[in-house]
């Protein structure tokens, strides 16, 4: 018998407004579109936690069209793809990338003290409303259990020396 393997969201745009509705004739529901982090397939998840798998189309006079379907059945990680993408996970961390699950150090900053240290649990990409550039906005869990969000460029990656 396998053990199933249970995907795991992160969110593609630190907007909230980043949504989808879903496909079905007279449904309004919408959900949030993201990344799954067991096996790096596109996903959306709904405010019920459901997670489904992104459908692109595109029609014969070149429409193209982004949705899920709630009516299908929920995102399940193919094993062969899922151990794929978790084998470049482990060599991004190994590289010191600034991904999920990744010990990071504040290098600067004036709000989070500089030496803080955790384990990333949320990264997504940000605008910045001065100057319309996009950056990646990492959330980790200190060490003493709180939240943080900064910039990536505020960030070491590897354990305080």
């Amino acid at each position: 018998m396998t053990a199933a393997i249970s995907p795991r969201f992160m969110p593609r745009l630190a907007d909230k407004d980043d949504q989808i509705c879903c496909d079905g004739i007279h449904h309004t529901d919408f959900a949030r579109c993201g990344t799954c982090l067991t096996c790096g397939v596109e996903i959306v998840k709904r405010a019920d936690g459901r997670m489904y798998d992104i459908r692109h189309t595109v029609s014969e006079s070149g429409f193209e069209h982004t949705a899920y379907r709630c009516y299908e059945r929920t995102h399940a990680c193919e094993p062969a793809q899922a151990e794929t993408f978790q084998a470049a996970h482990q060599r991004d961390l190994a590289a010191g990338a600034i991904v999920h699950d990744q010990h990071v150090t504040v290098v600067r900053g004036r709000k989070v003290p500089k030496g803080t240290a955790g384990i990333v649990f949320y990264t997504a990409t940000a605008v910045n409303h001065y100057t319309g550039e996009e950056y990646m906005r990492v959330g980790f869990k200190a060490d003493d259990g709180e939240a943080h969000f900064v910039p990536s460029d505020y960030l070491r990656a590897g354990s305080p020396s």
